[in-house]
């Protein structure tokens, strides 16, 4: 039950918070995060640094993939700062990787998630700095932006 009403917390923000208008712009972001998900998901499946616990694994990582991922990554590129200085980028990937740690630490602390052979929460907090600068280069070298009526 509790993956069920994360994703369907995940849709919600989804429909509330999303510029659709700038789908075209945003959507190859997400699709990127989905792709590095599934790609993670096969990794801990033969070298289990982590795993969800719950009777249906496949099923939560599908509901990763295609809401928790993208979603947070679509919201993430949406929101950057305007004027893009290092001051605020670096307090803008606080805030998220702050979020997105605090998520994990609710899912360990639920008994949701284990960690597994090395892994601890300060290689899951260093990871999100790292996924969250892949998904920030992304959208920036590949000019992304462009494609949206509403960015330069």
């Amino acid at each position: 039950m509790f993956y069920y009403i994360r994703f369907t917390i995940v849709v919600i923000c989804f429909i509330l918070f999303t510029d659709k208008k700038r789908w075209r712009e945003l959507l190859p972001v997400s699709l990127l995060a989905s792709c590095l998900a599934g790609f993670t998901d096969i990794i801990t499946f033969y070298y289990p640094l982590w795993r969800y616990l719950g009777e249906h694994p496949l099923l939560i990582a599908l509901l990763d993939n295609i809401g928790i991922y993208p979603v947070v990554t679509y919201l993430f590129i949406q929101w950057l700062p305007k004027e893009q200085t290092l001051p605020r980028m670096l307090r803008y990937w606080l805030y998220w990787t702050t979020f997105a740690i605090s998520i994990e630490y609710i899912h360990i602390h639920m008994k949701k998630m284990q960690y597994g052979l090395w892994w601890h929460m300060g290689w899951s907090y260093l990871a999100d700095w790292v996924l969250f600068t892949i998904f920030y280069s992304y959208h920036k070298i590949l000019k992304l932006s462009k494609l949206s009526n509403t960015r330069g």
